[in-house]
């Protein structure tokens, strides 16, 4: 564990924090043995922050970004409102254990309760650590089965329709 940066401020992110974002993302991949299904390159990462199409919070100390939060927004039909959709939240294994995951969770309900919005992501059921901590955050944890429809499948589909 790398000792406690003196100051850590919690930013949105801007298209120039893809490339500290990126290796993040990858780290990620790598500890859940996705990183071949890992397929974006980072000036499509950049755009997308730049586009509004993702969005992310980020940890900095200085010019590093030590963890980070990536979400969109979407509307729920079932709950009749916004929706934030959180997709990961990535805290550098070298700054694990020093508040950041909290502060940028903490930081993400600031901006979902601004936005009158609920949260909803997904949590790998073997990851018991992500579990605990997110129910330390009055997370409601449900089983539920993500379905994932690939492009190669919907072209069989549509190949046989």
């Amino acid at each position: 564990m790398a000792s406690h940066p003196q100051t850590i401020a919690i930013v949105a992110a801007e298209p120039s924090h893809a490339a500290a974002i990126d290796p993040l993302l990858r780290q990620l991949a790598v500890s859940e043995g996705t990183l071949a299904d890992l397929t974006y390159e980072l000036p499509e990462l950049s755009d997308a922050l730049s586009q509004g199409q993702i969005h992310a919070l980020v940890a900095v100390s200085g010019t590093d970004v030590l963890a980070c939060l990536t979400f969109t927004w979407d509307f729920a039909l079932w709950s009749g409102g916004r929706l934030m959709r959180i997709d990961d939240l990535i805290v550098d294994e070298r700054w694990r254990d020093q508040g950041m995951g909290t502060r940028l969770m903490a930081a993400a309900a600031e901006q979902a309760v601004t936005m009158g919005a609920t949260a909803r992501w997904e949590v790998e059921a073997e990851n018991a650590q992500a579990q605990q901590f997110y129910r330390r955050q009055g997370v409601d944890l449900k089983n539920k089965v993500v379905a994932r429809w690939s492009i190669q499948s919907m072209r069989e589909v549509l190949r046989q329709n």
